[in-house]
């Protein structure tokens, strides 16, 4: 029969229970720790946001549509994002005063954009930097050239003036083109109608010179 040695086992059963009374602190710490942070949350009631609206809810395309949101805290916490998004695309909004620093009272937040003709879904939404996300009802917004949308100057403007001026461009391209080639044809004409001058001067003095030798030729043979 084999002698136990106990005193070589007491360490080994202390250094034991010392790692389970670490192991047993550290867990009571991570339980208290969950326990404070899910009473600070739930503490923290999520902001509101209001009068989600675009100017001009309904108008023509290529012009400018204001965005605005108010966004309320009654923690007063400062959100870190309130975006707009426009057909499922955000767009990060600016403060309207960024000296006011009371979002318990509700602030002002806009963006602006120009937009062609289409018919877009808005939302707005806003994060307050605690874990709370809200997100308004999205709405409808019409962009289109139908009639009460738009006025017969605008739609000139921007839908008729381009393409006529366009025209425009085309028929003053052409008619210099025209132009060019009347005045290179005219120059050709000229120079032509300048050689054929001078051929004909050139045969004339020929001619007068021919004359002039036979006039001598009658008037040398009666001499002889």
């Amino acid at each position: 029969m084999k002698n136990v040695n106990i005193a070589e086992g007491i360490p080994s059963i202390m250094r034991f229970k010392a790692i389970s009374k670490v192991f047993v602190f550290f867990l009571i710490i991570f339980f208290l720790f969950n326990a404070i942070t899910s009473m600070v949350l739930a503490q923290n009631s999520p902001p509101t946001l209001t009068k989600g609206t675009v100017t001009p809810r309904m108008g023509r395309p290529n012009i400018e549509y204001l965005f605005t949101v108010t966004y309320t805290d009654v923690d007063n916490d400062r959100p870190t994002s309130v975006k707009v998004f426009i057909d499922q695309v955000d767009f990060e909004m600016e403060e309207v005063d960024s000296t006011d620093l009371n979002y318990s009272d509700g602030k002002e937040y806009l963006f602006s954009m120009v937009l062609g003709e289409g018919a877009y879904s808005i939302y707005y939404s806003a994060d307050d930097g605690n874990g709370n996300v809200v997100n308004t009802q999205s709405f409808t917004l019409s962009v289109t050239w139908s009639v009460g949308h738009y006025d017969i100057i605008h739609f000139i403007e921007d839908k008729i003036f381009p393409g006529l001026l366009l025209v425009l461009v085309v028929l003053f391209v052409v008619v210099l083109v025209l132009c060019l080639i009347s005045i290179f044809m005219a120059l050709q004409l000229r120079r032509i109608a300048k050689e054929l001058k001078g051929r004909g001067e050139g045969e004339e003095e020929l001619e007068e010179e021919g004359k002039e030798h036979t006039k001598q030729d009658v008037e040398e043979k009666p001499t002889q």
